[in-house]
């Protein structure tokens, strides 16, 4: 007799444990055109539930997070894929050439302004982790329609991403449960609530090393004051330059 129930592990299951909605993850594979075979940085990896559906694509994924705890437990959920516990300036074992995507979710760094010389040098840094012709993205919730802090808006991620080299692309997700919401306040000047992925993809042409020395001095100048009230916030005493310095 067969069992007419579902494995655990289903595609539909994976997908409920990453927090993530389908349609965001179906947007954010099919941006940065990830498939089996190609190998992600899942910076932020946290208990490793989206590393396990990336695998459950035939896609290698190598994780990073600043929690030990989460670390272990991806390790146990994911043996397939490497973790380790670091911030994202920690040297990380990758595959020759560079991956495919890195993709930043929560690290602590990125949750103070994205317009400071030390979050733009970062990117600077993840970003040259990618092959030629790959993807650094940013995965993050945004909710701009109400007076929560529960992070950055999307000009900044697209300000953010813009002192970067390469081409890039913005996507904006509204809750599906307020769209209305978010219409009315995108006719207001605002930005709903949702999901923000922000895609810079590398040329296709190596670059050389003053190339990304170049990158890196360009991002420094770009660097200017707390890119939204939120991030303003959470800074705490650290100073900005401001880019009329």
């Amino acid at each position: 007799m067969v069992s007419s129930h579902k494995p655990i592990d289903d595609s539909s299951t994976l997908i409920e444990r990453t927090g993530i909605p389908r349609k965001v993850l179906s947007r954010l594979l099919g941006s940065t055109k990830i498939g089996v075979g190609f190998r992600v940085l899942d910076v932020g990896c946290g208990r490793g539930d989206l590393a396990a559906y990336l695998a459950s694509l035939g896609i290698l994924c190598t994780g990073v997070d600043e929690s030990p705890t989460s670390v272990i437990e991806a390790r146990r959920a994911v043996p397939t894929s490497d973790f380790s516990c670091g911030s994202i300036t920690d040297p990380i074992a990758g595959p020759r050439g560079g991956f495919d995507l890195v993709l930043v979710r929560e690290m602590s760094l990125f949750q103070k302004s994205l317009l400071s010389t030390v979050t733009l040098s970062a990117s600077v840094k993840l970003f040259a982790r990618v092959r030629p012709g790959g993807c650094l993205a940013f995965l993050a919730r945004i909710d701009n329609a109400t007076a929560s802090a529960v992070g950055h808006q999307l000009s900044c991620y697209e300000r953010h991403v813009g002192a970067l080299p390469g081409a890039v692309e913005m996507i904006e997700l509204p809750d599906s449960v307020i769209l209305g919401r978010a219409v009315r306040a995108r006719s207001a000047g605002q930005t709903g609530s949702g999901y923000a992925i922000a895609v810079v993809r590398l040329p296709l042409q190596p670059m050389s090393q003053d190339d990304w020395t170049h990158a890196a001095d360009y991002a420094a100048r770009a660097a200017g004051a707390p890119c939204c009230q939120w991030a303003a916030r959470g800074a705490g005493s650290v100073s900005y330059r401001s880019n009329a310095a």
